[in-house]
């Protein structure tokens, strides 16, 4: 196993920043009918951590190449306690749900400030047919070593 791979497996996440989850829920980036185009481009902006800088998060790249917490095996228990995110088996089968039942997706991301590195928390899904809806759950640090 590389240098890498071992410190991924160890992974723990410090207090995440920004939207936490109240009566009100997460912040909801998208909430439309039909794939959202009007994502295109988009970012939101938490704060980091570390320095409380803008951290840019662009929102469409869940899209294109997030990565489902399903297969992100090293991320599963830090982000599932972090971010209260449902967490069921169904037979053989292992099911993560945020709490408004969309399907949990990461993107890591850095500081451009301070170099620190984040993994930001997004659910997205059709919520009812043909209406698909992306939050944002929140955001993460990563401790190093």
């Amino acid at each position: 196993m590389s240098d890498a791979a071992a410190r991924l497996d160890a992974v723990e996440l410090d207090d995440g920043v920004g939207p936490r989850w109240s009566e009100r829920g997460p912040i909801v980036v998208y909430d439309g009918f039909e794939e959202p185009d009007a994502l295109r481009g988009r970012v939101i902006t938490p704060m980091c951590v570390a320095c409380r800088a803008p951290v840019v998060v662009a929102v469409d790249v869940v899209l294109g190449r997030g990565h489902e917490l399903g297969a992100q095996p090293h991320w599963q228990d830090a982000v599932v306690t972090t971010f209260g995110l449902d967490e069921r088996w169904l037979e053989a089968f292992h099911i993560l749900r945020t709490r408004l039942g969309l399907t949990p997706y990461l993107l890591e991301c850095s500081c451009a400030a301070c170099g620190a590195r984040h993994v930001a928390v997004l659910g997205y899904g059709e919520l009812q047919p043909a209406r698909y809806v992306l939050t944002f759950e929140g955001l993460a640090r990563v401790r190093e070593g």
